[in-house]
């Protein structure tokens, strides 16, 4: 009988979208290492052999959450497609995005408030030590911004900044509903992002 091959990646996979779970309804303080082996569904060591600890794990959590939801290249785009209207694109992905995943995101950024509540500074800045949860978007966005100085469809301007700058009203409007679930009109203030943005930036 041939041995069994493990795809470690999917594994990985499989115990992070278990883990975020348990997280979620329990709380990081509450979360013990075998809720997540149970949650899994595998032997509690197999945790271990992918994460150092909860911390570890729960820095990882942000990571797949974040990497994996931000990112887009959408397959419609050619060198026809003028950088304004994919940076359109961008932000209404993002906005929608926000909106669509609110319950799990405002859950998420609960969880991680609670965390950084509960433990010292030191330990919350190993939690991010050497993981990247929001430069999937900021790489697309940078890339638009780029583009678009280069064809001159928008004007020269430091770019590290406009990029921060997107990201702080993008990330910004996610705090707000995270604070305010029900009373918060990100429908509404959507599309006025946008056309701020869009506004500054033209040529």
């Amino acid at each position: 009988m041939s041995p069994l091959i493990v795809d470690k990646n999917v594994k990985k996979k499989k115990i992070l979208e278990a883990a975020l779970d348990v997280f979620i309804q329990k709380g990081f303080r509450n979360v013990l290492i075998s809720d997540v082996a149970q949650a899994a569904k595998i032997g509690k060591g197999t945790v271990y052999e992918y994460f150092r600890n909860k911390e570890d794990l729960f820095g990882e959590i942000l990571n797949f959450l974040f990497q994996n939801h931000q990112q887009y290249t959408p397959k419609e785009w050619d060198r026809d497609t003028p950088p304004e209207e994919k940076l359109r694109e961008l932000l209404s992905y993002y906005i929608q995005s926000y909106i669509q995943n609110a319950s799990k995101r405002n859950k998420v950024l609960f969880t991680l408030v609670d965390y950084l509540t509960h433990n010292t500074s030191r330990k919350g800045a190993s939690l991010y030590k050497g993981k990247k949860f929001f430069t999937g978007y900021r790489n697309d966005i940078r890339r638009v911004v780029e583009e678009g100085i280069r064809s001159r469809a928008f004007k020269k301007m430091d770019v590290d900044l406009m990029v921060t700058l997107i990201t702080m009203v993008l990330d910004g409007m996610m705090f707000q509903m995270f604070l305010f679930p029900k009373g918060f009109p990100v429908k509404d203030i959507g599309p006025i992002i946008t056309s701020m943005v869009l506004t500054y930036v033209k040529a």
